[in-house]
């Protein structure tokens, strides 16, 4: 064969470009792949030596064996086994990549994408330098799914790209109706809608206070609920009740009602007899 085919641990070569003059066919076998990109970039810089001792006025670059142009259909399981891809802080308009440091700023670069998952045409793309370890993502739809795509882009070393399907979180939707009910001379029920689970909120804060004095008083109230009782109140006196959703992002939505407690029994006045009663007879 006219040029160069180095054999690779899945069995298929990596074929040289062909030297013109010299038919020379070389298979090299790695029983222990290294594990790391810099134990394949010795391998690799062993392998250019020898060429150029054989060849010193021509190079030899490297062909992927899965490429089009070698024909093979080796999976790289030579290639660096590069660590998870992962998402945090996911918010309902993005969230945040990290991956561990596969290349360097000198080695390549990566491309960045993601896309709907149920349109996958419709990927955005960024380019990143070989050094860089993580990405945020903003602007995206709440509730949806995005298939997420690291393409690292290296002539040095071998690294698969890696995938991450990443779900955003519902939409940060605040209390939108308060509702009072069993209303108390010393308490009261607050209700509201809509009620967020744990997925989209950390939980909620009632605060409640008469509305003539500036104290007030705060219940906290687990994700996935939408009513309380306020307890310990005054009778006959009117309270500003704020409802707020904190959500995982931050931020917070709140919503406030004005509620009144009744006139407790002792505190009224004796009602009058009706009209035509008369009094005890003597």
């Amino acid at each position: 064969m006219k040029g160069l085919v180095t054999g690779s641990a899945c069995g298929s070569p990596w074929k040289m470009s062909p030297t013109p003059g010299l038919f020379l066919s070389v298979r090299l076998w790695v029983n222990h792949p290294p594990e790391t990109g810099r134990g394949w970039a010795a391998v690799w810089s062993e392998i250019q030596r020898v060429l150029l001792k054989i060849s010193p006025r021509n190079p030899w670059p490297l062909v992927d064996p899965g490429s089009a142009e070698s024909g093979g259909d080796c999976r790289r399981q030579d290639a660096m086994q590069p660590q998870q891809l992962h998402a945090s802080e996911v918010t309902p308009s993005g969230f945040r990549l990290a991956w561990p440091p596969l290349l360097t700023a000198d080695s390549g670069y990566y491309v960045l994408e993601v896309a709907l998952s149920a349109e996958p045409g419709t990927a955005r793309r960024e380019q990143l330098p070989g050094n860089a370890t993580g990405w945020a993502w903003a602007g995206l739809e709440p509730d949806t799914d995005y298939d997420v795509a690291l393409v690292p882009e290296s002539n040095l070393r071998l690294v698969r790209p890696q995938r991450l399907r990443v779900r955003t979180l519902p939409g940060e939707a605040g209390p939108e109706r308060i509702v009072i009910s069993h209303a108390r001379p010393r308490s009261l029920r607050v209700s509201w809608a809509p009620a967020l689970g744990p997925a989209a909120a950390l939980g909620y804060h009632v605060q409640f206070g008469p509305l003539r004095s500036g104290a007030a008083q705060r219940v906290d109230v687990p994700a996935g609920r939408n009513s309380t009782t306020l307890q310990g109140l005054a009778p006959g006196t009117a309270y500003l009740v704020t409802v707020t959703a904190a959500f995982r992002s931050g931020r917070e939505r709140a919503m406030s009602a004005k509620a009144c407690t009744p006139v407790s029994e002792r505190s009224r006045a004796p009602r009058p007899p009706p009209p035509g009663a008369g009094g005890p007879e003597p």
